[in-house]
């Protein structure tokens, strides 16, 4: 009968003597005491803790002192080698506590905010929603006729940011904001197509006001 069990790589975690972690996102121990003097036969799969920004975090000793680390980046540095300046963990699938090395990869914290609209997890996006095109929620008369077309011209009012050559969505706006304080006006005016000055006024608010 073929073996359909999956074998689970386990390497070591440079700088903690006894700890383990692995390609599935597991840490280990095979220590017995908070000293390290004393070994386990066999390894303790250990526990991890939920942060309040959603990531998982263990506790790890060294010298009679514990550390707290997260386990994307125990996996990321033990499978990818170590962070670059500039860089940190990116959740390929937007889930923060799905540690798999497939799921992980290196990155800029632009990328991750991209990655979080893209997964609609960034709080400007779960706030306003995915289709909410820079409008406001639904008001008493929406459904009208006068209302639906004051709100066809109001998007192309909107739509068209001053000095740009395209249309913009409430989503890229804010994204824009978002990327404002990782990226120049050139870089985001490159990205989305816009002029530097445009992106300037988006991310000051002299334009879309409303989001």
């Amino acid at each position: 009968m073929a073996n359909d069990s999956i074998t689970e790589e386990w390497r070591s975690v440079e700088g903690f003597e006894g700890y383990e972690v692995s390609d599935m996102g597991r840490v280990r121990s095979w220590r017995s005491n908070s000293a390290g003097d004393k070994k386990r036969d066999t390894p303790r799969v250990m526990a991890p803790s939920l942060k309040k920004n959603g990531y998982l975090q263990v506790n790890l000793w060294r010298d009679g002192l514990r550390a707290t680390k997260t386990v994307h980046s125990l996996v990321a540095t033990a499978f990818f080698g170590h962070r670059e300046e500039g860089k940190e963990v990116r959740h390929l699938n937007g889930v923060k506590h799905d540690n798999r090395v497939g799921n992980l990869a290196w990155g800029t914290h632009s990328e991750n905010v991209l990655d979080a609209f893209d997964h609609g997890t960034h709080p400007g996006f779960a706030r306003r929603g995915p289709d909410h095109n820079g409008l406001p929620s639904k008001p008493r008369g929406h459904h009208g006729a006068q209302a639906k077309q004051e709100r066809r011209d109001r998007r192309k009012r909107l739509g068209q940011s001053p000095n740009s050559s395209g249309k913009l969505t409430g989503d890229q706006v804010l994204k824009i904001r978002a990327l404002a304080g990782t990226m120049t006006y050139r870089e985001l005016a490159r990205r989305f197509g816009i002029c530097a000055q445009s992106a300037h006024s988006i991310v000051t608010r002299k334009v879309w006001k409303h989001i």
